[in-house]
């Protein structure tokens, strides 16, 4: 009877692990025109306060990560995590070029990022950490 409380207290502790608020002040930060639909200019101008210069081609890693923390309060180490899964091409550099691969692996249903097909992502890269 205990070892199904704890499994029980594990499970209630995992579901607790997702940040589903703070998804959703993502997903609101990237939809500028608030029609609950992100599509790719959308997430080009958000990935702009992320750039040390607006002419900047990359997005430096540890920029990202110190703006990242500041802004949704994560550590360090999923920081990095989610600048790695934007990444998109997995090349090890954030720039503009992944933002077009992104979406498309965002857009399952090639009408713009909905709310859940964004959360859906962003659940899976914050339970692999």
């Amino acid at each position: 009877m205990l070892r199904f409380v704890a499994l029980g207290c594990l499970l209630v502790s995992a579901i607790w692990a997702v940040p589903h608020d703070k998804i959703a002040k993502i997903f609101a930060d990237m939809d500028y025109n608030e029609n609950d639909v992100i599509i790719q200019n959308e997430i080009i101008s958000y990935m702009e306060i992320y750039k040390t210069d607006p002419h900047d081609k990359i997005i430096v890693k540890e920029r990202f990560v110190r703006v990242w923390m500041q802004k949704y309060k994560d550590t360090t180490v999923m920081a990095q995590h989610i600048y790695s899964k934007l990444d998109a091409n997995g090349d090890g550099i954030l720039t503009d070029s992944d933002i077009p691969i992104l979406f498309f692996q965002l857009d399952k249903n090639h009408n713009g990022i909905e709310w859940f097909e964004f959360e859906k992502a962003f659940n899976a890269w914050y339970s692999e950490i």
